[in-house]
């Protein structure tokens, strides 16, 4: 058997009982410190690399991902693309989960490459460039994210986390005083609350507007143009509250703009 067969083998789940899962590791440890290049090569008959094929796969490959990284694992287009067809054809909220885990520790060792390493494919015609990967990889963790929020909120509910509209809403409230837009917009999509309270009567807009956050105006605004996308209640009459908040921090000149489009949205 040579090498790529026997990495084929790994990533088959027919063949993935506990115990050769437990060696799976190990074996591909040894072959590449032998001077097996699996962190490089392809698979002759699915075109796909060691590290692609460990990403569509089980949770137990997130030890086996780091380890095609650590050897110098070429990540490109090609396994952006396998990631989002596996993505989108894949239900399983446990996989969904671990991939997700995976796709984290590819930006991490991304973000750890120096600027001499950005092309990271070996054929100039295929170079994707560090930034674009980034992009793309985030974008498809955020797919992820909207496809197992749901679920995972369903999931705590039943576990006696709270109720789900709850478990949704404090997911809500950080995603907007963090400035993730596009989380914001993918819980709202799914069912949290625009005009949610918590027990002090604090809507998801009104914690935006927190002093302590120091948020941007642009984050501000973006935040709230989302909100309101998706019905949130405009409590701000002549965004009184809104420039209570901006001249506590002392930057209501920055924030005026921002201000303008609330009171126009009146």
């Amino acid at each position: 058997m040579d090498n790529l067969t026997a990495v084929w083998r790994f990533q088959d789940p027919e063949v993935a009982d506990s115990e050769y899962v437990k060696t799976k590791f190990t074996n591909i440890k040894v072959l590449m410190d032998k001077g097996a290049a699996l962190a490089t090569i392809t698979h002759p008959s699915t075109n796909a690399t060691p590290l692609g094929l460990a990403l569509m796969t089980f949770r137990e490959n997130l030890d086996v991902i780091q380890l095609f990284l650590d050897r110098g694992a070429l990540v490109t287009e090609d396994e952006v693309e396998i990631i989002k067809q596996f993505i989108a054809r894949n239900t399983d909220m446990a996989t969904l989960s671990a991939l997700l885990l995976g796709l984290a520790e590819i930006s991490i060792q991304l973000s750890e490459k120096p600027k001499a390493d950005c092309e990271l494919s070996a054929d100039p015609e295929d170079e994707i460039s560090w930034s674009l990967l980034r992009d793309e990889l985030l974008q498809t963790a955020e797919h992820v994210i909207y496809k197992v929020a749901e679920r995972i909120a369903t999931e705590l509910q039943r576990s006696g986390y709270g109720e789900t509209e709850s478990i949704l809403a404090c997911g809500l409230c950080e995603a907007l005083q963090n400035c993730h837009e596009e989380i914001t917009r993918c819980l709202l999509e799914i069912g949290a609350s625009p005009n949610w309270r918590d027990e002090l009567g604090n809507t998801p807009a009104l914690m935006v507007l927190q002093p302590h956050l120091k948020l941007g105006a642009d984050c501000i605004t973006d935040q709230i143009k989302v909100l309101l996308d998706f019905g949130a209640e405009q409590i701000w009459r002549t965004y009184t509250i809104f420039r209570l908040a901006c001249s506590i921090i002392g930057m209501e000149n920055e924030y005026w703009e921002t201000g303008r489009y609330l009171y126009q949205t009146e």
